[in-house]
């Protein structure tokens, strides 16, 4: 999916007076996230691994379906915390790290750690 599209989804779910440059900083955060936790410690990438620079609305997001819902509740929580919707907050909050754990558990299931050598001594 791109940031356009996640974008749309949120807004559709959440109305909102945020300025897309925003949305799409705070994706970028995200992404630099999945980078660094996700993609740079697993061998085996078929798809291009996020690189960390800002995104642009028609870039395409690294996690794919069904965990690309992480970046919607990613943004559905952070407009939650700007708008002081707290009870909101704390349910959006839920849900992305619900779906981030699922990708993070998905990844350790079928790519390889790096630095994964075992030494016994």
């Amino acid at each position: 999916m791109t940031v356009q599209q996640i974008i749309t989804r949120a807004d559709a779910l959440k109305p909102n007076a945020v300025p897309e440059a925003e949305k799409i900083r705070w994706l970028s955060a995200l992404e630099a996230m999945i980078k660094n936790e996700i993609a740079d410690t697993h061998d085996g990438w078929e798809e291009p691994v996020p690189t960390g620079e800002p995104l642009t609305p028609t870039d395409a997001l690294f996690a794919p379906p069904p965990y690309a819902d992480a970046y919607v509740f990613w943004l559905l929580a952070k407009i939650d915390f700007t708008n002081g919707e707290f009870d909101s907050y704390a349910n959006s909050t839920a849900s992305f790290n619900s779906v981030y754990s699922a990708f993070a558990d998905h990844v350790n299931r079928t790519k390889t750690p790096k630095n994964s050598k075992v030494n016994f001594g």
